[in-house]
């Protein structure tokens, strides 16, 4: 649970958990999810199940995937990673190629044209 702490800057699930249920008791939970109360009591709690964590979520109105950081089993980084590979694995190659076409220019001076500093480097002179 120490990296649930951390993901959750010191929140714990039982916090979120709360936080997302509006404070309804595992009862209320239960009752919402078409689950018995023995289930919530146990999967929702110190030591959270995942698959009851997405069910959960998903009855909640709230991305599975939150559920799973707020649980410790995901990080924001792990997260953030696969969505940065799947979005490049999406990509067309048109659409890679203006990206890195805005991200050069967006690089240069504001008072220098792309060209003229591009030259400057490949001549091997310091940027003023």
């Amino acid at each position: 649970m120490t990296q649930l702490r951390d993901t959750l800057g010191g929140v714990g699930f039982r916090d979120w958990k709360q936080a997302v249920s509006h404070g309804d008791s595992d009862r209320a939970i239960a009752a919402r999810m078409g689950t018995n109360q023995m289930r919530v009591a146990r999967h929702l709690s110190d030591t959270p199940v995942a698959e009851t964590v997405i069910a959960f979520s998903r009855t909640y109105g709230v991305s599975p995937v939150e559920g799973l950081i707020a649980a410790g089993f995901l990080t924001r980084a792990e997260v953030q990673r696969a969505a940065v590979r799947e979005a490049l694995q999406e990509a067309t190659g048109a659409e890679l190629a203006e990206e890195v076409g805005r991200r050069l220019v967006a690089e240069t001076t504001p008072n220098t044209p792309p060209r003229s500093r591009r030259e400057r480097l490949s001549k091997g002179l310091r940027e003023e």
